[in-house]
């Protein structure tokens, strides 16, 4: 997955979860400059739903709820 660059941002958190259930904090990248991820401990033949929130010195930001669906191959 990959993101646009949030302007002060320090980290991302990268979120997941399947139907049905809640977000579930996956990864933290520490650098505010890295904008793409790669899930590698999905199970194959589930859906999964990701999100990501950026993190700066005021807090955290804004996020999607719905997320954006991604079958694991």
């Amino acid at each position: 997955m990959s993101w646009i660059k949030v302007s002060g941002a320090t980290s991302y958190l990268i979120y997941r979860k399947t139907c049905g259930s809640g977000w579930v904090r996956i990864a933290t990248l520490d650098s505010g400059s890295i904008t793409s991820y790669t899930d590698t401990t999905g199970v194959s033949g589930t859906t999964y739903y990701y999100t990501v929130r950026a993190k700066s010195a005021n807090g955290l930001s804004w996020y999607n709820q719905t997320g954006v669906s991604a079958l694991c191959q």
